[in-house]
């Protein structure tokens, strides 16, 4: 037996013995955290009558019924989805982008969602442009 696998044989027993020490983690000690309390079929109720006010371009109504549901089930992804569109229809850019942003975090994948964030940004960023122009953006529209 060499050195270093003598090494290695007392290096895994003293992790054996430093778990067997430490034991499993008692039952909840792990999950110090309170986890949300949802309340799934309620948020979907409520996020229904706030697409339908959504489709009926009555916007405030739909994103008050919006923010209930995520109150209800902060996991819903589609409520923010669904409010970032509302709120982009009412000129609420930086709340719009920022709702789209929280969507994408769980659905990274939906390129529909990236897309639609992409143009949100560029449609506040050309209208701060146009309502904060450079002085050289003053000068050259003369």
């Amino acid at each position: 037996m060499t050195w270093k696998s003598c090494k290695k044989i007392a290096l895994a027993l003293a992790i054996i013995a430093l778990a067997a020490l430490c034991g499993p983690a008692p039952r909840g000690e792990a999950a110090d955290t309170d986890v949300p309390v949802v309340d799934r079929e309620a948020a979907e109720e409520v996020f229904l009558e706030g697409y339908d006010f959504f489709l009926a371009n009555k916007l405030w109504n739909s994103i008050d019924l919006l923010r209930e549901a995520q109150a209800r089930n902060i996991y819903f992804v589609d409520t923010y989805f669904l409010s970032s569109l509302a709120l982009r229809r009412l000129g609420r850019y930086p709340e719009a982008i920022d709702a789209m942003a929280a969507y994408l975090e769980v659905r990274a994948d939906d390129h529909r969602g990236g897309i639609i964030l992409d143009a949100m940004r560029e449609e506040w960023e050309m209208i701060n442009r146009t309502l904060n122009p450079k002085e050289i953006e003053v000068m050259l529209s003369f």
